[in-house]
């Protein structure tokens, strides 16, 4: 198992990163992903590809974290306010130090990230496979457990999703 770890590990990571947002979080899960494929491995099905069966544990270890985080942040005064990431005046604050260029730069990707999350879950997860781990279609599919192609049907309407929401962006 110590060589599959090794072989998925950054794979595993990027994916739950992506789709929580966070390094503790994906880190926690990634760990959790390994731990339940360790104990799963009897269940393995040696017809299926490892990578596969691994990162549908993670992404449903997410799932499950999203969930869990969602009925938390109801309660929770800071997720509510913004207070981690706005300043007193409502806008998100940048570092004064940091050169245009690269605050513009932060900034592009975070409304690209905000994009993203806000994508139904079938077509962010897709977009996240295909476009940011760099899955072949047919790998993400089988993940995923969709044919290629609704999986090309996803990817289609969460790119018209983001030409919609980033369409000021794009525009520039």
């Amino acid at each position: 198992m110590g060589e599959l770890a090794r072989r998925h590990m950054k794979q595993v990571y990027g994916l739950a990163r992506q789709l929580t947002g966070n390094h503790e979080d994906a880190d926690g899960i990634t760990q959790e992903t390994f731990i339940r494929a360790f104990q799963g491995l009897k269940r393995f099905r040696q017809n299926a590809r490892f990578s596969t069966w691994i990162l549908r544990i993670a992404i449903n270890l997410c799932r499950s974290h999203l969930r869990k985080s969602r009925r938390e942040a109801m309660y929770s005064f800071e997720e509510v306010t913004g207070d981690s990431e706005i300043g007193g005046n409502g806008r998100a604050t940048v570092a004064q130090s940091e050169p245009p260029e690269v605050a513009e730069t932060q900034e592009v990707r975070k409304m690209v990230r905000q994009a993203v999350d806000q994508l139904p879950e079938h077509e962010r997860l897709a977009v996240i496979l295909v476009h940011l781990q760099g899955l072949a279609y047919s790998e993400a599919s089988r993940v995923l457990g969709c044919s290629t192609g609704s999986l090309a049907w996803r990817i289609h309407h969460a790119k018209e999703h983001l030409r919609k929401r980033l369409g000021s962006l794009l525009s520039q």
